[in-house]
């Protein structure tokens, strides 16, 4: 079947100062050096920021002393051809248990899952509730995912993290799952933008900062579909 005319979207979201952030994060600082307004010659700004702010990604080093760090991977380990979102609507604080994966029945290997909350409705007009209320990936869940579709090499979250800040015993476990546990470590993606409407993407490209030694790094992510 013939195809219609290739789109793209945007996955991720911008940077700036006034973002949500997982608890603990540091803000986003971003001001201005020189600004043509005052006299200068051009537009230049300092921009300080944790490496995990806004959607980013995060490497094996994340969790594990001896772990790859972003800039260890060849830029072909973010091009991934066969995307799944997987609807899991949740509730606040609600974990996404073995039980909502077990069931799931695909007929393909994806390289890359994207997890469907709907929490993200609350990013832009509740940052408190999306930063502290957030749902999570449990253990057995991210177990469950690595079992269920071993060709994947990344999982991505429509919300702040695969882990509430409520329950770091659940956060670390899951980050290690998911990371590196049984020799075969996943990239994980958080506070992705996932559409309402039903689409599917025929590609997912991601796009970090090359950020030497680093665990982990901002991206920007691009799905692709067609009409």
């Amino acid at each position: 079947m013939k195809k219609g005319k290739k789109r793209y979207m945007l996955l991720s979201y911008s940077l700036g100062v006034d973002i949500p952030l997982y608890p603990g994060t540091l803000p986003v600082k971003i001001q201005p050096v020189k600004e043509i307004r005052n006299g200068d010659s051009c537009n230049t700004y300092k921009v300080e920021m944790s490496n995990h702010a806004g959607t980013h990604i995060d490497a094996p080093k994340h969790f594990y002393k001896d772990g790859k760090a972003i800039d260890d991977f060849e830029i072909t380990s973010f091009v991934f051809k066969n995307p799944l979102i997987i609807d899991c609507p949740k509730k606040d604080k609600e974990a996404i248990l073995l039980e909502d994966i077990e069931s799931i029945s695909i007929p393909f290997l994806p390289d890359i899952v994207l997890l469907k909350t709907g929490f993200s409705k609350y990013r832009h007009n509740d940052h408190e509730k999306y930063s502290n209320d957030n749902p999570y990936l449990s253990p057995t869940g991210a177990r469950r995912l690595k079992r269920a579709f071993p060709s994947m090499r990344a999982l991505a979250v429509d919300c702040i993290s695969v882990a509430n800040h409520k329950r770091k015993d659940y956060g670390r476990e899951t980050h290690m799952v998911l990371l590196g546990e049984e020799g075969k470590g996943v990239f994980i993606i958080e506070d992705i933008f996932l559409p309402d409407e039903d689409i599917t993407f025929d590609e997912i490209i991601i796009a970090p900062l090359f950020l030497k030694e680093c665990d982990s790094a901002p991206c920007t992510v691009i799905g692709i579909f067609h009409d």
